[in-house]
Order: structure tokens, then C-alpha cells, then sequence
């Protein structure tokens, strides 16, 4: 009995703790324009200061660089300065693709006209009819 009403107990718990709420938020083309342009912003951002940082690096590093010098700091420096250009560069990358997939997504949900069959002096019409167009693609 311990058991039966241990598993009862533990049934309702997982139940109503792992549910998934309900969302009513309806999410527009103008949201998903917005979150396109942020995500290019930061996408440009990110790729330009990575470029001037590795071409002032590749500079510095340039006019700094010695084999045989007992103290490299500030080739170094501008090493690291030159690697994090590049980080900033790639990191860059998925903020463009995130961008082109919400500008995608604005795309698809839409207003358009869709062909509706209506019943007129006991024959079908074809008209146009004004409708909210979403369109879901799966992977």
C-alpha cells in the first residue's frame, strides 16, 4: 500500500512540476525585422572591430617583432592583438547567419490573398479571399 500510494505521489508531482507553460505571445513580422536588424548590427560590430584589430596588430607586430630581443611584451602584444581579430572575426559568422534566418522568418509570415470557393446563385465562385499567411518550415 506504502508503495502504491508512494508512486500516486510521485506521478502527480512529475505531472504538474515538468509541465510546459502555455505561451500567449504572438509574435509579429515587425518583432522578428527588429531581431534581424540587432543581430546584423552586432554581426557588423563584431566584424569590424575584428578587422581593425588584426590589421593594427599585423602593423605592430610588424614594426615590434624581434627574434633575438631579450624582451617581446609588446610583440606579443600585438599577437594576441592580431588573434583576438580573428576570434571577433569568426565570431561574427553566426550572428549573419542568425540574422538571415529571422529576416526569413518575417518573410513567411505575411498578408496575402488565397483563391476561396463561395457558393453564389447555386454555383461555385472562386474569389479572392484577404488572409493571414504563416508558413512553417521544418529542418
Amino acid at each position: 500500500m506504502k508503495k502504491v500510494v508512494l508512486s500516486l505521489m510521485l506521478a502527480s508531482v512529475m505531472a504538474t512540476s515538468f509541465c510546459q507553460q502555455k505561451t500567449t505571445e504572438v509574435k509579429d513580422k515587425d518583432y522578428y525585422l527588429q531581431k534581424s536588424k540587432d543581430k546584423k548590427t552586432v554581426a557588423w560590430v563584431l566584424l569590424g572591430a575584428g578587422t581593425a584589430a588584426i590589421i593594427g596588430g599585423a602593423i605592430g607586430f610588424n614594426q615590434t617583432f624581434c627574434i633575438f630581443c631579450e624582451d617581446n611584451g609588446a610583440s606579443n602584444a600585438y599577437g594576441f592583438l592580431m588573434l583576438g581579430g580573428v576570434v571577433a572575426d569568426l565570431a561574427s559568422i553566426p550572428f549573419f547567419i542568425s540574422a538571415s534566418h529571422y529576416k526569413k522568418i518575417a518573410a513567411d509570415i505575411s498578408i496575402g490573398n488565397q483563391n476561396g470557393y463561395t457558393i453564389k446563385q447555386n454555383y461555385l465562385v472562386l474569389n479572392r479571399i484577404p488572409v493571414l499567411v504563416v508558413r512553417i518550415h521544418l529542418p
